[in-house]
């Protein structure tokens, strides 16, 4: 590995449905599990824009062995904190079945404001998402990067697909997710950029123009971060029991 290669780090946002183990559905009750979780993980668990929703943050990490670790130790402790609320964790696009209008807003000023703005498409929005920081300091390099990164989006997206069923319908697509998010202003695959001042040149006039209320709500699928000196790659949160975690979360 060269000496540029060992300058990146990484970070993982992943965003998971808190389910009635009973009834399957989807459930509101992050309140409840949220401090059982923060109890042994404290800030690196959060809610989101859904109260059936809960997020985990990973370290920032060097290798990819660590953020396998560190997955499966936040991911084991918000499964016990769902447990002990006699709820369970699932992790998809989106929930087969549940029906959008069923589930409850966090009652956060954050997500209080995008209902304000975008109303019916953030009362859709129940979908569970899965974000990776690439840590690239220089701003310049990573306009570059995320160019270069645009032709595999895709590729990365067929990897991650887990959302076919949405309210009980097959909708004949493997990531229905992407579809609900395609809908939401400034998602998708980013501009071609030439230059960091070109990226900074379209971010003002977006602004000035109130076409968004700051650089952060832009949702490209890879994007630059506002609050870290990083590329944010922003997928669909793929099923982890198909992986060789579940083998390490029973143990």
């Amino acid at each position: 590995m060269s000496s540029q290669a060992e300058e990146f780090t990484i970070g993982v946002e992943e965003e998971y449905q808190i389910i009635n183990p009973t009834t399957r559905e989807l459930s509101s009750r992050v309140e409840h599990v949220l401090p059982k979780a923060q109890k042994a993980l404290g800030l690196e668990v959060q809610p989101e824009a859904q109260r059936s929703q809960i997020e985990i943050g990973t370290p920032i990490c060097r290798t990819l062995t660590d953020v396998r670790l560190e997955l499966v130790r936040l991911r084991r402790e918000v499964i016990t904190a769902a447990a002990k609320d006699g709820n369970q964790i699932a992790a998809a696009g989106t929930h087969p079945f549940s029906h959008w209008d069923q589930q409850q807003l966090t009652p956060k000023e954050r997500y209080q404001t995008l209902m304000e703005d975008y109303q019916q498409l953030t009362r859709e929005l129940v979908i569970f998402g899965c974000h990776v920081h690439v840590g690239i300091s220089d701003r310049c390099r990573a306009i570059s990067v995320m160019n270069r990164s645009r032709v595999w989006l895709s590729p990365l997206l067929a990897l991650a697909a887990s959302s076919p069923f949405w309210l009980g319908t097959d909708t004949g697509y493997a990531s229905y997710r992407t579809e609900i998010w395609g809908r939401w202003p400034l998602s998708g695959v980013p501009l071609i950029f030439e230059s960091l001042a070109d990226y900074e040149a379209l971010v003002q006039v977006l602004v000035e123009t109130k076409s968004l209320a700051e650089a952060t709500k832009i949702y490209w699928d890879v994007r630059l971060s506002e609050r870290f000196p990083t590329i944010e790659f922003r997928g669909e949160q793929c099923d982890f029991v198909r992986s060789d975690f579940n083998s390490q979360l029973q143990t």
